[in-house]
């Protein structure tokens, strides 16, 4: 009855323990973490239009090129696999990969920003597909409406905004270039995931099949700056509630010195258009503005130059056009900025920026019915045309220089090939000196360099004479180098030295090449050990195409087994250039076999002029001679003349008697 009762307990005890295995697998924590997905609310904007990603470790977000570094983004999402990650030394404080940032992306915008990314081709997934999925992968980990982080069942919400991030970017790689992560495919990063992080896949997918982007979802694309000669780097793509963002467009065109700028053409003025000082305004158009909200509109005019501000800190000017401009009902409109005249230089241009500011908080990011932001506008790019007016540089007027090519006797030689070059080392004129002639060449004003290509027959070549030439023409020789040159007005004079003869060499013989020929020496026991050598010192003898020479080289302990043949001749003569083959032997060798002392040694030669030769003598095992096991017993009967004894007499007889015994009974019978 008690070992009965103990077994109704075992099996009540299992059942629980089961039952409580079921119930939790069944009701496990799928709200440890229940992130509602993971907001996108950074608004900061470049004041050059250029962006910088805070690298792999920070999800890709982005940054402005600001000094701050104001955040962007907090997250975005690579579009080619194959391209670099854009990176962010925290060592060095330095960002690598600058970004032109691309506001409200469509499926056209969104499709080149990604297939630009790519080589022709290579991106698999259609236009429509690839545009919904990614759209909806993005909007999840920004929102997640269906809680796939929730029902994975992370532990902590750090986990879950690293882990999910990597399986959604994993999941875009998927139609952006084909990549396959799950269980089906056996692939290998999967099964790097958390157990959470596999079972967001599929949920992942299964959310992509079943909801729906809202209208004020909005996808950001960041497109990289491309560099010659690099792989490049990714395409950065990211989203957000246009709620979250402020909503709204400027636009800008200058005007200077009555000449207006166009969205295809800068307004350009002539340097005499500057003189006394230049009007210049800015119209700046409108759109989604909040109606009837005061704003304050500023202006800066910055130089430029190849498409970026020449000192971003130090404007050439700045305004404020107002702090009570108002938009009307429709948020549409324009305003203008009266810069005044300004003083401009020639062979300049000049960029205008623009920045408009609601005065009051008009738009609500948090969703409880509350503006708590300022609307901030701004149109600050610096190769926009529409922005941009130049100043032409000031017409250079070419004046006649006289170039002299002379003797010491002060006669114009004929045969020097002339070139003048720009302070940039290029050509920009040539010929060749003629008897008794000058050359006369228009120069405008700036520096040059007389370069002699080929001097006349008989005359040394001068070095480069480096010189100037004002606006009238007037020419000042900055660096003679050494040369024999004078400037008289716009007239440069340069004098050829002649050459002083040189004497004749005589004809000497050319020697063959000689070489050196290194032999070490090896010393090996019976097992294949390194050894002491058995002797104190050996000699080899140099052999030449396999015949001795006679010359021996000693090899000892004092020179640590190893000498050298030098000054061998590589060959016999340059008419007679076939390579000599140098071997060697060790003296007294016969057959590779030599004796030293009581041990015989086996010896070997490495063939190798070229590294040099090694003589390695192996000790041989010593042979001994056969010994019996056991001595022979000396029989103790003295041999007899033929060498029989008693006792075999004996048995013949006795054998013999049987014999003839056997054979009278048989009779017998």
């Amino acid at each position: 009855m008690k070992k009965r009762s103990k077994q109704i307990f075992k099996s009540a005890v299992s059942f629980v323990i089961i039952f409580l295995m079921v119930i939790s697998s069944v009701i496990q924590p799928s709200s440890k973490t229940k992130a509602d997905g993971f907001p996108n609310d950074a608004t900061g904007v470049s004041p050059d239009g250029k962006y910088y990603s805070a690298g792999k470790s920070n999800r890709l977000g982005m940054v402005t090129s600001d000094e701050s570094h104001t955040p962007v983004e907090l997250f975005g999402f690579c579009m080619a696999n194959s391209k670099r990650y854009p990176e962010y030394d925290a060592a060095k404080d330095k960002y690598f990969g600058v970004y032109e940032q691309i506001l409200n992306l469509n499926k056209e915008s969104f499709n080149k920003l990604v297939r630009d990314n790519h080589l022709p081709g290579v991106v698999a997934t259609g236009y429509d597909e690839l545009w919904n999925k990614v759209s909806k992968l993005i909007y999840i980990y920004l929102k997640d409406p269906t809680n796939v982080i929730g029902r994975s069942g992370w532990a902590n919400l750090q986990a879950a905004i690293n882990e999910f991030y990597i399986v959604v970017q994993q999941e875009i790689w998927r139609y952006t270039d084909g990549q396959k992560v799950d269980k089906d495919t056996n692939s290998y990063l999967y099964y790097r995931y958390s157990k959470q992080a596999q079972k967001a896949v599929y949920l992942l997918r299964e959310a992509v099949d079943s909801i729906n982007v809202p209208a004020d979802f909005e996808l950001r694309g960041y497109k990289p700056e491309w560099v010659q000669g690099q792989i490049g780097y990714q395409a950065i793509v990211t989203g957000r509630l246009k709620k979250d963002q402020p909503v709204g467009e400027i636009k800008t065109t200058v005007t200077a010195g009555g000449k207006t700028s166009t969205e295809n053409e800068v307004a350009t003025l002539k340097a005499k258009d500057i003189e006394g000082g230049v009007e210049v305004s800015d119209k700046v158009t409108y759109k989604g503005l909040y109606p009837n909200v005061e704003y304050d509109v500023e202006g800066k005019i910055y130089e430029v130059k190849d498409g970026k501000l020449v000192n971003p800190d130090n404007p050439v000017s700045e305004v404020n056009g107002s702090t009570n401009l108002k938009p009307d009902a429709t948020g549409k409109g324009e305003w203008t900025l009266n810069f005044g005249k300004l003083n401009l230089e020639a062979g300049k241009s000049y960029v205008v920026f623009e920045k408009v500011v609601s005065l009051e908080n008009v738009i609500d990011t948090d969703g409880d019915g509350k503006p708590d932001k300022k609307q901030e506008l701004t149109h600050e790019d610096p190769k926009d045309k529409s922005q941009t007016f130049t100043v032409l540089p000031k017409e250079e007027v070419e004046k006649e220089v006289v170039f002299s090519k002379v003797n010491v006797g002060g006669e114009e030689i004929a045969g020097a090939k002339i070139q003048i070059k720009d302070a940039q080392g290029q050509v920009v004129k040539e010929w060749t000196s003629k008897a008794g002639q000058s050359e006369t060449i228009k120069l405008k004003a700036g520096t040059y360099i007389f370069h002699e290509e080929a001097a006349p027959s008989g005359y040394l070549k001068v070095t480069d004479i480096t010189f100037e030439v004002d606006e009238q023409g007037k020419v000042t020789v900055k660096n003679a180098n050494g040369n024999e040159v004078k400037a008289n007005g716009n007239k440069l004079t340069v004098t050829d030295k002649t050459k002083s003869p040189t004497p004749e060499t005589p004809w000497t013989p050319m020697i063959p090449s000689t070489r050196n020929l290194k032999v070490t020496k090896e010393w090996l026991g019976t097992n294949g050990n390194k050894i002491t050598a058995p002797v104190d010192k050996i000699e080899v003898e140099l052999y030449k195409d396999g015949k001795a020479t006679g010359q021996k080289l000693e090899l000892n302990k004092a020179n640590s087994w190893t000498g050298e043949f030098k000054d061998l001749k590589a060959y016999e003569s340059i008419e007679n250039s076939k390579a000599y083959e140098y071997t060697v032997k060790e003296v007294g060798e016969n057959n590779n076999s030599i004796k030293l002392g009581n041990k015989l040694f086996k010896v070997t030669y490495s063939e190798n002029m070229k590294d040099g030769i090694e003589v390695v003598n192996t000790e041989s095992p010593a042979l001994s001679p056969s010994i019996p096991s056991e001595k022979p017993k000396k029989s103790k009967l003295a041999k007899t003349g033929i060498g029989a004894s008693a006792s075999i007499y004996s048995g013949i007889l006795a054998i013999s008697g049987g014999i003839m015994l056997f054979l009278k009974k048989r009779n017998q019978k």
